[in-house]
């Protein structure tokens, strides 16, 4: 796995690398290249749970197919459930700030609209 891991940060940086559009592009490639030859450590040690850690039940398939909506009368969002857990584990704290930190994200591109 870590050989796995390796080599997939490189043909990473590598695409980037051979994508003009991105002119940040080479400072990018120098850190993910940087990173491939830690990023299995790395992926190990976030994923690890401290037996003191807050501790997380991470739904596995988090997208907006996988959530029901509760709505008053003004048709507005108040409440929401998670459904489908086929794909459940249990982690670490770092786990949920990947995750939070990603939402924006998501948002921003237009991954959670339905």
């Amino acid at each position: 796995m870590r050989t796995f891991y390796g080599i997939g940060m490189k043909n990473l940086a590598r695409a980037i690398a051979d994508c003009p559009e991105l002119t940040m592009s080479p400072r990018i490639v120098e850190k993910i290249n940087k990173l491939s030859k830690v990023v299995y450590d790395k992926a190990c040690e976030a994923n690890s749970i401290g037996e003191d850690d807050f501790h997380v039940l991470n739904h596995g398939d988090f997208w907006v197919n996988n959530m029901m909506f509760k709505y008053n009368e003004r048709q507005e969002p108040v409440d929401q459930i998670f459904e489908e857990y086929n794909n459940p584990s249990y982690r670490g704290k770092s786990y949920l700030k990947i995750m939070t930190r990603l939402l924006p994200l998501y948002d921003s591109m237009g991954l959670l609209d339905a």
